[in-house]
């Protein structure tokens, strides 16, 4: 459960892609706002994960806002790192699953830690990775 937590955070915190765009199937309104059909709308998934009126601290990295008895329901709506919907990732459960099987097994062996002097920057761009590479350094844990 730590570890899931440790990764819905990450994936909340830095979201796989900063936002989606869709075109409105039909006529809608979003608020007060008229969406003709055709229209392209973009949802801001970075925004809704750094959002203060659903997430407390949303600037802040804390993996126990994902343990079961802390998570809201509003708050398991609002994440949405592989979208929502009719058109979310189809493969992430595979995705969750196999990263916390590779974090797990990462960190049972070794302790990462960023190599001194770097100050990692997001990419702003719609997948919004690092911008450059992230050195680290490995230690070997002892028993």
């Amino acid at each position: 459960p730590w570890t899931a937590a440790v990764l819905n955070e990450a994936m909340r915190v830095y979201p796989p892609i900063l936002g989606l765009a869709r075109a409105a199937k039909a006529d809608d309104v979003l608020g007060d706002y008229p969406i003709p059909a055709g229209t392209t709308v973009t949802v801001l998934i970075d925004s809704i994960h750094h959002n203060e009126r659903v997430w407390e601290n949303a600037r802040t990295f804390d993996p126990a806002r994902f343990l079961k008895e802390n998570l809201q329901p509003e708050q398991r709506k609002a994440h949405m790192p592989f979208g929502a919907g009719k058109r979310m990732c189809i493969a992430s459960g595979f995705a969750n699953l196999e990263a916390i099987i590779g974090i797990a097994s990462l960190a049972q062996k070794y302790e990462l830690e960023m190599v001194p002097g770097q100050k990692p920057r997001r990419e702003v761009t719609f997948t919004g990775g690092p911008e450059g590479e992230i050195l680290m350094q490995l230690r070997k844990r002892h028993p």
